[in-house]
């Protein structure tokens, strides 16, 4: 989709304003607050012409705009600008994750709950079945759910009920999970989101692998006003962390696979 220089502008503006006040925006709020040389009609006429395209929403009868899904996905692939972890942040995961468990699911587990903390979204994350022969099944693991009540997105109940009933769909998360390339980061924004129904959350995750071996995936889920720049800065960082903890785990001969010794 081409896009006029003056159209990715606002289109970035909206998004960027959308994700940090979760409230609709309005042409006046982008010329008076937003560094944009524009004039608030220029960008109300761009942003009729943004919604005629698909890729800005109209609210019930707001005048302001959100991003629509495709408007997230133009954003995604486009616009957004890279984020750069910080120090802090580098030394918390390293901090977190710098253990010695030497069984891979225990090390995921740990992982999960740690970028739900960092992200305060849900966390979803997988042993593969690959890995793990003793059982028949994939394990999923699931955390900080209770995160997405504090958003404004699901303080309505049932849509927030719609999101978490994914907890009872692993099979289904499962299969996006063994179905997505190797050490990709995989991003589905609201309709591409199979998991859920509703159209109104995006899920972001990437695989990790040690040689030709799908070991498992880490990622996150919420709703489609996130700041994705940063949380795919982190989810990169983690999966980058973690295959190097289980390479190096696995040269020191200390890997498990299910509990159990390579040795035994």
């Amino acid at each position: 989709m081409e896009l006029s220089e003056r159209k990715k502008l606002i289109l970035k503006a909206v998004v960027d304003t959308y994700v940090e006040k979760c409230e609709p925006v309005g042409s006046k709020y982008l010329a008076d607050y937003y560094n944009i040389n524009l004039s608030p009609a220029t960008i109300r006429s761009t942003m009729n012409e943004l919604e005629q395209m698909g890729l800005l929403e109209q609210p019930h009868t707001s005048a302001g705009r959100i991003p629509s899904s495709l408007g997230y996905r133009v954003y995604v692939n486009n616009l957004m600008q890279s984020y750069k972890l910080t120090t802090v942040e580098i030394e918390q995961i390293t901090e977190n994750l710098n253990i010695k468990i030497s069984r891979l699911d225990k090390i995921i587990e740990q992982a999960g709950k740690l970028i739900s903390s960092m992200t305060a979204l849900m966390s979803v994350s997988t042993v593969l079945n690959n890995v793990l022969r003793e059982i028949n099944e994939s394990q999923i693991y699931i955390d900080g759910a209770a995160n997405l009540l504090n958003m404004p997105e699901y303080h309505d109940l049932e849509r927030a009920k719609n999101l978490i009933k994914l907890l009872d769909n692993k099979n289904g998360i499962t299969e996006i999970f063994s179905q997505s390339e190797k050490d990709r980061l995989n991003i589905y924004i609201g309709e591409e989101n199979k998991i859920t129904s509703s159209g109104d959350s995006s899920f972001i995750f990437k695989t990790f692998t040690l040689g030709d071996e799908r070991l498992g995936a880490i990622g996150v889920m919420g709703p489609k006003r996130m700041d994705y720049s940063r949380i795919i800065a982190k989810l990169e960082y983690f999966a980058e962390s973690m295959a190097e903890i289980i390479k190096n785990e696995t040269d020191e001969s200390k890997f498990t696979q299910g509990g159990r010794s390579e040795h035994e």
